[in-house]
């Protein structure tokens, strides 16, 4: 386990109507965190399903999918679910 310093805006939970403007809102925080000068970003999900079809809907290559199987931590845009995000 790694701990992390959090820097930036408190965390937020964001609600959206749609599975695509779920996808639009992801991928404006996004587009919102490539230009705060911050290292890290993590986005949360209930599930694993739910964190697999958000990563393949974005299509970014730097926006990494850590789940139970992953080995190390890496810097960026991670997709995780509560589970995994605990540290658990």
């Amino acid at each position: 386990m790694i701990p992390m310093e959090r820097h930036g805006e408190e965390p937020k939970i964001v609600g959206f109507t749609s599975q695509a403007e779920e996808v639009d809102g992801i991928r404006k925080l996004i587009t919102d965190f490539r230009a705060s000068g911050n290292q890290s970003l993590g986005i949360i999900c209930k599930t694993h399903q739910q964190a697999s079809w958000i990563h393949s809907q974005l299509r970014v290559a730097d926006v990494h999918l850590l789940t139970a199987d992953s080995t190390a931590f890496v810097q960026g845009i991670a997709i995780t679910t509560v589970h995994m995000g605990e540290g658990s």
